[in-house]
């Protein structure tokens, strides 16, 4: 039995058969965030060098991979983008999309992003009978989970493979796709039973996870919209009706979250790590409430690569590396960083007199250009707190001397303040939740350091401080990695998707964020259907509605509405 993700069922393919596949058993493959950089780093070279201001980086990515996952011809793209005398923008961005194949394609260092891994194990297939006889007879059965989620040319693949003898099942919940804005097609799963006529359809039909009426809820949301009749029940016992607060404005629905949530852990025995508030975004919904758990000191977790910079102790490396790397800051959306009072840092540790002594005296902006041994001794600071300074002024005098990669800073840095033993303490002796959130934020900073490096060649911490500031949210999801904590959980609906809590919290519910009017699908440039292999329009308004209902699912006991 084999089981794995697509993604790495198709690198395991082609490696498999290296030689029927022009780029042989080396090549290196991109996660999102590693395409994310390499793009940021490349698309200068992609002839976009005259609309910079025209298009995000991340509208590029989603056509580049709708492309690929659509299997289109970047020639018959371009030559259909000048047929309808395109717009010098529209083609530039065609011709772009050749060029980033090209150059991920190149024989003497390739790299496939995931939607390439799987372009390219499909064409292996199509082009090689032999291999793909082989590959059929590797497997009995093929059994696909969260089918709603399959992208056109994954559809393909499994076709393929399933002929002649049709040995599939696939398993998927048509009320749960909600991966469409990134290729996924619902279509897949609506149109199977059409596809495969001898199919035998099985309802799974029981709610293990919910009570009985927060199914009843969801079920009716979404009973009038689906293709597919369903009558959802579940034997769990029943337990509270889900409850709707309604506030004016956020800033009085951040009060009012945090004010259920007192009331659950004090008087419900509900623990925080119970409790999950989930947004269509954390990044552009979650301010006040984040602003409200930290004024109440309740433990929380935000997740999200672009909320990890937003933690005090990210920040606070984040200052450190700057100062080490004498570094002065351009505009830029983490410029207040740099605003920050590093002398009451956690990784300085200071004893508040020595704060007191060192505020008069040092420039915060030019932190270790603004002392010496001498003046620490004039000014009576005492033996561990001079030694902590001193030693990240010789650690900025050995950067400027030896250029260290900015991973092996972070490291140097960490160990200069002694913080990652701090933590490690805090958690293992005191089992300090804080404690353990701090050091697993470090260690995912660490991993983006890694791939900038990785994907920049670059040892400059201007260059990494520039890809800081343009991550979008969506590029390193690790919700699974921090459902053990006992803190409240901020995450997106996406992010939750696949997890279940005992307490849910949708927050920011209103009719803005959730409108269900029919939206189809914009790219950067319009791709003709006749070049893709998924030819339906996406519906963005369903897609909406399918988001609501899978936030709603994912309460086991307690579901509360915050409109």
């Amino acid at each position: 039995m084999q089981i794995s993700t697509i993604h790495s069922f198709c690198q395991k393919m082609l490696q498999t058969f290296p030689e029927y596949f022009q780029y042989g058993i080396v090549f290196d493959v991109l996660d999102e965030l590693d395409q994310f950089m390499y793009i940021t780093k490349n698309y200068w070279n992609y002839g976009l060098k005259d609309y910079i201001q025209d298009i995000s980086l991340e509208d590029l990515i989603i056509f580049y991979n709708k492309c690929t996952e659509n299997n289109v011809s970047p020639n018959n793209l371009i030559r259909y983008l000048r047929q309808t005398k395109a717009s010098n923008l529209d083609l530039a961005i065609g011709k772009s999309y050749s060029r980033y194949l090209i150059d991920l394609l190149n024989p003497e260092e390739t790299k496939l992003d995931f939607a390439l891994l799987q372009r390219e194990f499909f064409h292996l297939l199509k082009n090689n009978p032999e291999v793909l006889e082989v590959v059929r007879n590797m497997y009995d059965y093929i059994i696909i989970d969260e089918y709603q989620d399959t992208n056109p040319i994954q559809e393909a693949i499994f076709k393929l493979i399933c002929e002649p003898k049709y040995n599939i099942t696939v398993v998927g919940d048509e009320d749960q796709s909600i991966y469409g804005f990134r290729g996924a097609s619902i279509w897949n799963f609506r149109s199977f039973l059409s596809r495969y006529p001898n199919a035998i359809k099985m309802e799974l039909e029981e709610n293990y996870r919910s009570s009985p009426e927060i199914v009843t809820l969801f079920d009716k949301f979404m009973d009038t919209h689906r293709i597919f009749e369903k009558n959802i029940f579940t034997n769990n016992p029943p337990f509270s009706k889900p409850l709707l607060i309604q506030s004016k404005e956020f800033t009085e629905e951040a009060k009012n979250i945090i004010k259920m949530i007192n009331e659950l852990v004090t008087n419900h025995e509900i623990e925080y790590g119970d409790i999950t508030v989930l947004f269509k975004s954390v990044k552009n919904h979650s301010h006040y409430i984040i602003e409200e758990l930290s004024n109440n000191e309740i433990p929380f977790i935000s997740i999200g690569d672009s909320s990890l910079l937003t933690k005090d102790e990210i920040k606070d490396i984040i200052l450190l590396m700057s100062y080490v790397n004498s570094f002065e800051p351009e505009e830029s959306r983490l410029e207040e960083i740099f605003n920050r009072d590093i002398l009451i840092s956690d990784f300085l540790n200071l004893e508040q007199e020595s704060i007191e002594k060192l505020r008069k005296e040092v420039d915060i902006f030019y932190f270790l250009d603004s002392f010496d041994i001498k003046l620490l001794k004039k000014l009576n600071i005492n033996s561990k707190d001079t030694n902590l300074l001193i030693n990240l002024k010789n650690l900025k005098i050995e950067q400027k001397r030896n250029k260290l990669s900015q991973l092996k800073l972070f490291y140097r840095i960490l160990d200069v303040t002694g913080i990652h033993h701090c933590l490690i303490t805090k958690f293992m002796e005191d089992n300090d939740t804080s404690a353990d959130i701090k050091l697993r934020n470090l260690a995912k900073f660490s991993v983006l350091i890694h791939k900038f490096e990785k994907n920049t060649n670059s040892k400059k911490f201007k260059t990494f401080f520039y890809y800081l500031g343009r991550i979008p949210e969506n590029k390193m999801d690790d919700s699974a990695s921090y459902t053990d904590l006992n803190a409240v959980k901020l995450m997106t609906i996406h992010q939750a998707k696949g997890l279940e809590f005992p307490v849910v919290i949708l927050a920011g519910v209103t009719e803005r964020r959730y409108n269900r009017t029919s939206q189809e699908e914009t790219t950067v440039i319009e791709i003709p259907k006749e070049l893709l292999l998924d030819k339906q329009t996406f519906n963005r308004g369903e897609e909406l509605q399918r988001t609501f209902y899978v936030g709603m699912s994912r309460a086991q006991k307690l579901l509360i509405i915050s409109s």
